[in-house]
């Protein structure tokens, strides 16, 4: 399970815990989260942090709470029982680990750089920095934010990828593949629908958004056909955005104080039809 870089203390010191490792809603943002936390008691964090991808603005099932000390965060761990959407939310201690420091998981990789601390109740600088060294779940919703408005041919389809190993080296294989035409955002390698997972070749397929549709273009053209890895590369550019990502509440500062600006909420429901239709738009594969 991913961590966020640094924040030390409050691991080795048995202050961090996590909350729901592939259990919390995709939706789920900073203020759901200290919501739960307070209607069950707990009015007081240090820090909450949680990854948002740019592309989907989905987090990744799971993030962690720091609290002011150990007592309180040994109370949570046996204590909160609550629930999300309907969905219970899992509660598990944080252990100190040895960080891994291969290369693909060093200090300045990207994944780290994902994870910031949202916290809205104390007013700390750390939670409204926004680019959290160049990346950051505020950067990340800002630029969903924009590619909601602004698509026009910036982001690619880029398929016939192998299956993940993990996220850190993902990011690097693509930031290579893509360097010469600078992306502003890459989204994590998506698994194939059932239906696709048994054919040969791989499936595997991803998302990179670029500043300009004339990166974009130039990307597709150069790199569409290539050999990567034992595969060739289907790059195109990508169609829309799909619904379920789009429709999305609007949560402005006076619905929730101290929240910023202004960040993507709950998404509605929608049949497994239309998901599937809004899917296969979305990759539009040649």
């Amino acid at each position: 399970m991913e961590q966020p870089h640094g924040e030390q203390d409050a691991l080795s010191t048995g202050r961090r815990i996590y909350l729901a490792q592939g259990n919390l809603p995709y939706n789920a943002k900073p203020y759901d989260i200290e919501t739960l936390l307070g209607g069950s008691g707990f009015n007081h964090l240090e820090n909450v942090h949680i990854s948002i991808d740019p592309v989907s603005a989905r987090n990744p099932g799971y993030c962690f709470v720091d609290f002011l000390d150990r007592q309180t965060a040994d109370r949570a761990l046996s204590d909160l029982k609550a629930s999300i959407n309907g969905r219970h939310v899992k509660v598990g201690p944080c252990q100190p680990k040895k960080q891994n420091k291969s290369r693909w998981a060093s200090e300045d990789d990207p994944v780290n750089k994902r994870w910031g601390d949202w916290n809205s109740q104390n007013g700390n600088p750390r939670s409204m920095d926004r680019t959290q060294n160049g990346q950051g779940p505020h950067w990340a919703l800002d630029h969903f934010d924009d590619m909601v408005d602004h698509l026009g041919g910036r982001r690619l389809y880029v398929g016939g990828l192998d299956m993940m190993v993990n996220q850190a080296l993902h990011n690097t294989e693509m930031t290579e593949l893509f360097a010469e035409f600078c992306p502003t955002a890459i989204g994590k390698r998506i698994t194939p629908h059932e239906s696709q997972r048994s054919l040969p070749g791989h499936h595997h397929y991803c998302f990179v958004d670029f500043a300009t549709r004339e990166q974009a273009a130039n990307a597709k053209n150069a790199l569409n056909g290539q050999p990567f890895g034992e595969e060739n590369l289907k790059v195109s550019i990508a169609r829309s955005i799909p619904k379920k990502l789009v429709n999305r509440h609007t949560v402005t500062r006076e619905d929730h104080p101290g929240c910023d600006e202004k960040v993507f909420y709950r998404p509605s429901n929608s049949s497994s039809e239309s998901r599937a239709q809004e899917s296969n738009n979305w990759r539009n594969k040649n």
